[in-house]
């Protein structure tokens, strides 16, 4: 089961079904798309077998420039999808499907110049690599996601320093 309202922090239990989603979204994305996507993953907690996560499927997509993030934001519209822009100003160029009072997914298109696809798979991996890692991120969201139910800005800038810690380990390819 997907789907969360807007600004809300609720986990679940690890749902092996969240895999099956996201194949099932790739495609949509992948035949919806009228610009090459270069990659795409499955990232985030969902992603991460064995610990909770807001039931949304994040999904990482990487294309050529911006022109592509553009069009890409256009060709989704008719799925569902609202654009957002680089909200952060990262390189992180943020679509979310579903109404505001139920977003089942998250699409993060970056460039092929920006390093963003590579940290939020790299991020994935370290947590599917090492349990430990994963237990205490874990954690930390139970934590925090107590604290900011309703508030998921607070929620994520509190996982924000266990992020940082994890890429530390990472270096653009």
């Amino acid at each position: 089961m997907i789907g969360l309202k807007r600004g809300m922090v609720h986990l679940s239990p690890y749902d092996p079904g969240w895999a099956h989603e996201y194949v099932k979204e790739k495609e949509t994305v992948l035949s919806a798309c009228t610009v090459s996507i270069l990659r795409i993953a499955h990232v985030g907690s969902t992603a991460v077998p064995g610990i909770k996560a807001k039931p949304l499927i994040d999904i990482a997509v990487e294309v050529e420039d911006g022109r592509d993030v553009d069009v890409l934001a256009h060709d989704l519209a008719d799925y569902g999808y609202t654009y957002f822009g680089d909200r952060e100003d990262i390189g992180d160029f943020f679509l979310a499907k579903g109404p505001e009072r139920e977003r089942t997914h998250y699409i993060h298109v970056s460039t092929r110049q920006s390093s963003r696809f590579d940290e939020l798979v790299f991020f994935r991996d370290r947590l599917r690599e090492d349990t430990r890692l994963a237990r205490e991120y874990g954690q930390l969201k139970e934590v925090l996601a107590i604290e900011y139910c309703d508030r998921r800005t607070h929620y994520t800038q509190g996982k924000e320093p266990f992020i940082r810690k994890v890429l530390k380990g990472f270096s653009p390819s």
